[in-house]
């Protein structure tokens, strides 16, 4: 017979490492300004007007920001909603700085909604990398 394996009890007051957590908004600036740089290719080679940029901005900060939730709840291993906003809003904040400086117009509203787009899609991405269950085979 094969020995089922045993999990351990979840401690929630394990430490949580975070300097990982805090690397995870840098590299999902990253994502954000990749996937910006595909739609705006997809974008120019289709010869679309500039009215689709906007959009394309908002869909790569939904893409960027669920995935920097998932990927933190998964470092942190619980409280999901917690580190998924405490990371979304660094990435927010770095991609809406960094936007700023670069269209020189300053932090007005298509910043502020990229911000806020950002930290709610980074929060359902922790909430659903927290109410993720392993499959167990037995």
């Amino acid at each position: 017979m094969s020995e089922k394996k045993k999990r351990r009890p979840r401690d929630e007051n394990q430490s949580v490492p975070m300097l990982k957590i805090l690397f995870v908004p840098l590299i999902f600036t990253g994502v954000y300004f990749l996937t910006v740089a595909a739609f705006s290719l997809i974008a120019f080679k289709a010869e679309l007007d500039s009215l689709f940029y906007a959009p394309f901005g908002i869909a790569s900060g939904i893409i960027s920001g669920f995935f920097c939730g998932f990927i933190s709840a998964k470092i942190a291993g619980h409280s999901g909603m917690l580190y998924g906003g405490l990371s979304g809003s660094i990435e927010g904040i770095i991609c809406s700085l960094i936007l700023s400086a670069v269209n020189s117009t300053g932090f007005g509203a298509g910043a502020i909604l990229l911000f806020f787009v950002i930290v709610i899609f980074s929060c359902i991405g922790g909430i659903v990398r927290a109410n993720k269950k392993k499959r167990v085979r037995y």
